[in-house]
């Protein structure tokens, strides 16, 4: 809660804020971000200022491999399955 001493503002803000997220690595080199937000901004001051409420999703993909691909002479697509998909190295 912000309170303002100024004896010419008087207004009393309360401002709520929440969020959740969550991130899913379906592959070694790829995470999948999931997060919310949700800010709930109430305020005395009616003149100059208004109540809202803001509810925010963000989606987010990010590409990390574990070592730079560098191109082969001749690839075959299985050695870049291989190179991408295997979790075993």
């Amino acid at each position: 809660m912000d309170e303002y001493q100024e004896r010419t503002v008087d207004r009393r803000d309360t401002r709520l804020i929440l969020g959740a997220g969550m991130v899913w690595q379906p592959l070694k080199w790829l995470y999948v971000d999931l997060n919310y937000k949700f800010t709930d901004f109430n305020t005395t001051d009616d003149l100059f200022r208004q109540d809202y409420t803001d509810n925010r999703v963000f989606f987010t993909l990010r590409l990390v491999p574990e070592q730079p691909i560098t191109p082969e002479i001749d690839p075959t697509r299985q050695s870049l399955e291989d190179r991408l998909f295997r979790w075993d190295r």
